[in-house]
């Protein structure tokens, strides 16, 4: 399949996308959307820094006097590239990609750190949202006991030490005293992180982790889901007047957890987290007007309900641990490129999956008549797709006739390649926080290889 298909359907989308955005966001004229003259690129290694000429996706959502606001908006945007790659492209740089991340070694130490670290986080969850209602309680333990490898936590606890490595090396930072509760007995650039800075980061942790559970209360009730996990849902069981309740008491809580931390920057992230999130419900409901801008309305969406409370939470560390504007805005895109990457993988699972793996159906989305990244990379090369969505949904009794069509593209390969895109843009700014002087090549530290192998192995995972 030529390449040339796919770049037509991307231009396509670059004026769509900036009439969606709205008055907040300059139209692209008619000079800026001429044909550009293509090359295969055999790194994505720079994408970020490389011309763009569609229209940004997030610029309604993300502050118009950001000072970093185009490069969030690229960042968003950045899978919308994997239109141009031809189908050999495609696998060169899935495979290119991935030996970067499966060559990096993770520390076995740090690995034990982070399990002792998240031995008991559930338990401490629970805690933080139990009442003196016990019908309010025994809705919210049952929430929290469905089987989860909390990625948000893990991720964040290493995105944690990895400053801390940096910070302690470089002495911008140093923790005062020995603490009994250090959970570290590591030496060197991996100075131990005290106790009370600690106990700090894991309430941050604690709280945007609630948020997140919180939310899929309230999505299994706007959706009418019925089984999460394996397991009825929380309205099912116990009705949804408790379960609204519930997943309202979990919001609450972790606005007053991160209000304690007391620090306006972290309270004000969270709130910017929770106001996406709700954005991005919204779009859902609402759903799209037409095929041809439903791919910059699936990534607004990703960014809103799943990228944005991940690099509000990254940097809301890079908060707690006093770094600079430039370190806080590299954990922000690391987070918000994880989330985006997450996200697309976690739909794509969804077409390739068991219903065992996934604890949940397969093909839930697509029988939801949710349009995801797949059905999207499937529309160029099919566009007789179009004529099966209806508002930017799948439409009732149509599934069966849709899946052979994505089945039979390359949407699965442009998908998992969409994933490769926003992890190598997740090594390059691993790079970046190393050190000042590293090179671009230059091999990355154990802290920074441990959390690019977690990284990889959550988004090549098979199961849910």
């Amino acid at each position: 399949m030529s390449g040339v298909m796919y770049i037509d359907a991307w231009l396509h989308h670059a004026p769509r996308c900036a009439s969606r955005a709205g008055s907040s966001f300059p139209r692209l004229s008619s000079q800026n959307l001429q044909r550009p003259c293509y090359h295969v690129r055999k790194s994505f290694s720079n994408l970020s820094h490389a011309p763009f000429t569609g229209a940004a996706v997030t610029s309604p959502f993300i502050s118009q006097c950001h000072k970093f606001r185009a490069e969030y908006d690229q960042a968003v945007s950045l899978s919308t590239r994997v239109l141009q790659l031809g189908t050999s492209e495609l696998e060169y740089e899935r495979i290119r990609v991935s030996r970067e991340f499966e060559n990096s070694n993770p520390s076995v130490d740090r690995e034990n750190w982070l399990e002792h670290s998240i031995k008991n986080f559930r338990e401490r969850i629970t805690s933080q949202v139990f009442t003196d209602n016990t019908k309010l309680n025994a809705a919210a333990k049952y929430v929290l006991s469905a089987k989860s490898k909390l990625f948000r936590p893990r991720l964040g606890l290493m995105v944690a030490r990895l400053l801390y490595a940096r910070i302690t090396t470089e002495g911008a930072y140093q923790a005062t005293g020995a603490d009994s509760n250090n959970l570290s007995s590591l030496s060197g650039s991996d100075a131990i992180m005290s106790g009370d800075l600690l106990e700090r980061i894991m309430r941050l942790l604690q709280s945007y982790e609630i948020v997140h559970v919180g939310s899929l209360v309230h999505d299994d009730i706007l959706d009418n889901a019925k089984t999460r996990r394996g397991l009825p849902t929380v309205h099912v069981k116990m009705g949804t007047k408790i379960a609204t309740l519930v997943g309202d008491l979990m919001l609450t809580r972790a606005c007053s957890t991160v209000a304690k931390l007391g620090s306006q920057q972290l309270t004000l992230r969270m709130a910017k987290a929770l106001e996406n999130l709700i954005k991005g419900e919204l779009m859902q409901v609402e759903g799209t007007d037409t095929a041809d801008v439903m791919l910059c309305d699936y990534l607004k969406k990703i960014f809103l309900k799943t990228a944005s409370p991940i690099a509000e939470c990254c940097a809301s560390i890079a908060d707690l641990l006093r770094q600079d504007e430039s370190v806080r805005h590299r954990c922000y895109l690391i987070g918000l490129h994880v989330g985006m990457a997450f996200q697309i993988y976690d739909d794509l699972l969804d077409y390739r999956s068991s219903s065992t793996d996934l604890g949940k159906p397969t093909l839930n989305d697509l029988s939801s008549g949710l349009i995801t990244m797949p059905l999207l990379m499937a529309l160029p090369e099919s566009p007789e797709l179009e004529s099966l969505l209806t508002d930017g949904t799948v439409s009732a009794g149509k599934v069966d006739i849709v899946l052979p069509f994505v089945n039979s593209s390359h949407a699965f390969a442009r998908s998992q390649c969409a994933v490769m895109m926003h992890l190598a843009e997740v090594s390059r700014l691993l790079r970046c926080l190393d050190s000042k002087e590293a090179a671009p090549e230059s091999p990355l530290s154990e802290s920074a290889q441990t959390l690019l192998r977690f990284i990889y192995d959550t988004l090549t995972r098979s199961t849910g």
